[in-house]
């Protein structure tokens, strides 16, 4: 099994790279923003949800003529794009946990 497993991702090592390559990259990004804007809790989220709704709306633009061939490199643009996104967006929420403590409220003083 290991070795049809191997096989199968031999053949679509350019495909694996594009996608590690996207998703690092995507990464990268939340936590330069995240590092960036402290204060601001929902900005390292940005990066995921726009990769995530431009993969969503590539393969919506995509529907009508899934399974030619011609929609191949659309369906492949919609896969990058989600799998960053989502993959950002879970990096963003564990950053979120880690400094969850690490940034306290500041209680607004009355007089």
């Amino acid at each position: 099994m290991l070795g049809q497993l191997m096989e199968s991702l031999s053949g679509n090592s350019q495909y694996i790279i594009l996608i590690l390559i996207a998703t690092v990259t995507a990464m990268a990004v939340t936590f330069i923003i995240n590092m960036t804007s402290k204060r601001l809790k929902f900005v390292k989220y940005l990066p995921g949800l726009i990769l995530l709704f431009a993969g969503i709306f590539t393969l919506i633009l995509v529907l009508n003529v899934l399974f030619e061939r011609s929609s191949l490199t659309n369906i492949l643009i919609a896969l990058i794009a989600i799998t960053s996104g989502v993959c950002s967006l879970l990096f963003a929420l564990c950053l979120g946990i880690y400094n969850k403590d690490r940034y306290p409220k500041r209680e607004i003083e009355r007089k």
